[in-house]
C-alpha cells in the first residue's frame, strides 16, 4: 500500500508541475518570442511541409509540418488568459494551405485561433517557447543537436565504462541504422529522444538501486507523455531497458529467466501505466475546465489509431503496419553485421548466454507489438514511427554478442600473436 501511494504521490505531483510549467510558459511575453518566429516563417515556408536531410528519402524526411504547428501554437498564446491558452492549445489554420504556408499566413494576417487541440499535454510547445527568447528556429534546432549529441556523447562514453566498447558500438548502432541526426532538427521529433539518452545515462549511474530504477522507468513514461505527439514514445521505455540488460550482463549479474522476465515486464507497466494515466489526465483536465468534451473526442482519435481500416482509402491490415515499419530500413547492411555476428557465435559459442539472449529478443520485439496494437498511425506515419526499432536493431546485436565468449576471442587473439611473433623470431 505505501508503495500504490508513493507512485500515486509522484504521478499527481508530477501532473500539478506539467500544468504550473505550461501556464508559466503561457505568461511569458510574447513580443521578443514571436519576433524570432516571424523570421522563422520564411525559412520554413521555402523549405515546405517535407523536406529531406542530404538525401531523398523517406527515411530522412524531416517534419516541418508539426513543427511550424508548433510554432504556430506559440505565436498564438494569449499572456492574458495563460491557463486557457495551455488547456486548449491554439492555432490558426487557414484551409487550402500547406503548415508552413499556414504559419506565414498567421503571421502576415493575425486572427482568432480556429483549431484547438487540447487532447495532448503539448510538453514540447511550452518547454522550448523560452529557446525563442534566445533565437529563431534555426538558432533552436541547433540548441536541441547540441543537447542531444551531448547526450549521445556522454551515454556512449559512461556506457563503454560500465560494458565494453563492442556492446556500446552495439547499442549504437541500432542509433545509427535509424538515422538519429535527423531528429536532433526538430521540435516534434527531439524531445523523445533527449529523454531517451537522459534515462540511459541515469541507469547507467543508478542501476544497483531498485527502488530507484522502478521510479526512474515511470517518471519517464510520464514525462514521455508531456512532451510527445505520438512519434516514438517507445523509446523512452527500450532503450533505459535495454541498457539496463547490458550491465547486467556485464556486470554478472545471474538473473534467472524468471527473474528477467518479471523485470522486464514490471518496469514495462511501470512506464505503461504512468503513460497512460498521464496522457489521460490532460483529457480530465481540459475536459472539466472547458466546455469541451476532450475525453470523448480523445477516445474516439484513440480508436482511430488504433483501427486500420478507418478512413483509409487503401486497405491494409496490422501485419502490414508492422512491415511498413520494417522496410524502412537498411536491412542489407544490418544483415551483413548479423552474418558477421552470426560467425563469431559459430567459432566461439557461449551457452551460458542464453538468458540474456532471450532478455535482448524480448526486448527487441516491443516496437512491433506497438505497430500491430496502433496500427493506424504506424501504417500512416510510417517515416518516422520507424525509429522505434532503434532498441530493436541494438537488442538484435547484443543478443548475438550474448553468445559470444569474449574469453574465448582474447585466447585466440593471444595465440595469434604467440604464433606470429615466434614466426618471426625463426624468420631472424
Amino acid at each position: 500500500m505505501k508503495t500504490f501511494l508513493r507512485f500515486a504521490i509522484v504521478l499527481f505531483s508530477l501532473i500539478a508541475i506539467y500544468v504550473l510549467v505550461s501556464v508559466l510558459s503561457c505568461i511569458i511575453p510574447n513580443h521578443k518570442i514571436n519576433e524570432n518566429i516571424e523570421r522563422s516563417a520564411k525559412r520554413l515556408k521555402n523549405q515546405g511541409d517535407y523536406p529531406f536531410a542530404i538525401i531523398p528519402k523517406k527515411s530522412y524526411q524531416m517534419d516541418n509540418f508539426t513543427d511550424a504547428m508548433i510554432l504556430n501554437q506559440i505565436h498564438c498564446i494569449d499572456n492574458q488568459h495563460p491557463y486557457k491558452s495551455f488547456v486548449l492549445v491554439a492555432h490558426q489554420v487557414q484551409w487550402g494551405l500547406n503548415k508552413s504556408k499556414g504559419l506565414l499566413y498567421r503571421i502576415e494576417n493575425p486572427k482568432e485561433p480556429n483549431s484547438f487541440y487540447p487532447r495532448y499535454w503539448h510538453g514540447s510547445t511550452f518547454l522550448f517557447r523560452p529557446l525563442f527568447l534566445i533565437g529563431d528556429f534555426e538558432k533552436v534546432r541547433w540548441i536541441l543537436h547540441a543537447i542531444s549529441s551531448s547526450l549521445l556523447l556522454f551515454l556512449a562514453v559512461v556506457l563503454s565504462r560500465k560494458t565494453n566498447i563492442v556492446k556500446t558500438l552495439a547499442m549504437m548502432g541500432g542509433l545509427l541504422f535509424v538515422n538519429m541526426f535527423v531528429t536532433q532538427f526538430s521540435i516534434q521529433f527531439a524531445p523523445v529522444w533527449i529523454l531517451s539518452l537522459l534515462a540511459s545515462i541515469l541507469v547507467c549511474y543508478h542501476y544497483q538501486n531498485k527502488q530507484y530504477i522502478l521510479m526512474l522507468f515511470f517518471v519517464i513514461g510520464s514525462l514521455t507523455a508531456y512532451v510527445d505527439l505520438l512519434t516514438t514514445p517507445l523509446l523512452t521505455l527500450g532503450m533505459p531497458l535495454t541498457v539496463l540488460f547490458m550491465i547486467y550482463e556485464h556486470q554478472k549479474q545471474e538473473i534467472s529467466l524468471i527473474k528477467g522476465l518479471k523485470k522486464i515486464t514490471f518496469h514495462s507497466l511501470l512506464w505503461g501505466v504512468a503513460y497512460g494515466f498521464t496522457w489521460m489526465s490532460k483529457w480530465i483536465i481540459a475536459t472539466l475546465t472547458t466546455n469541451r468534451n476532450v475525453i470523448e473526442d480523445a477516445i474516439q482519435t484513440f480508436l482511430f489509431r488504433l483501427d486500420p481500416k478507418a478512413y483509409i482509402e487503401k486497405t491494409f491490415t496490422r501485419w502490414d503496419a508492422v512491415v511498413g515499419n520494417a522496410d524502412v530500413l537498411q536491412w542489407v547492411y544490418i544483415n551483413m553485421v548479423i552474418c558477421a555476428l552470426l560467425l563469431f557465435v559459430v567459432f566461439f559459442f557461449r551457452k551460458e548466454g542464453w538468458r540474456n539472449f532471450v532478455f535482448f529478443m524480448i526486448i527487441a520485439v516491443f516496437p512491433y507489438v506497438w505497430y500491430f496494437v496502433v496500427a493506424n498511425h504506424s501504417y500512416l506515419h510510417y517515416w518516422f514511427t520507424y525509429r522505434t526499432q532503434a532498441f530493436s536493431i541494438s537488442c538484435i546485436f547484443l543478443a548475438l554478442l550474448s553468445m559470444v565468449s569474449f574469453a574465448k576471442v582474447k585466447n585466440k587473439l593471444k595465440l595469434n600473436r604467440f604464433k606470429h611473433s615466434k614466426q618471426m623470431m625463426e624468420n631472424n
